[in-house]
């Protein structure tokens, strides 16, 4: 293998757990803040927080995978499992999207009758 393809998927494994880091630390936050404003119900943006945490970190996961599969081809067999929950977990988006735009209708509705 050359050293060129080892250094490339090195660096984007070290970029995709930076970003992660990036989304976790400043990005979030400020999702949350947010959320806060719009949103009365407390529990409602702790668990659409969660679930954007738990998204964001198996995305970066299946990253994370792909490219060190490249690297050390031996323990692909192994991490290919691992593999078949992150697709699973990401099969699940489409269904999160519907119910995080179904939830954010309600309570806007919600807020609304409550202004009147």
């Amino acid at each position: 293998m050359a050293v060129q393809q080892v250094l490339v998927n090195v660096l984007m494994v070290v970029f995709a757990v930076l970003g992660m880091f990036i989304v976790f630390r400043w990005v979030l936050p400020k999702v949350a803040d947010l959320l806060d404003a719009v949103v009365e119900d407390q529990v409602a943006v702790d668990g659409v927080m969660v679930l954007l945490k738990i998204f964001v970190g198996v995305f970066v996961l299946g990253l994370v995978i792909t490219n060190i599969n490249g690297l050390i081809p031996s323990i692909a067999v192994y991490l290919n499992t691992i593999q078949q929950g992150i697709s699973v977990v990401n099969s699940m988006v489409k269904y999160v999207e519907w119910l995080v735009v179904g939830a954010g209708a309600l309570l806007l509705m919600k807020m609304w009758k409550k202004s009147k």
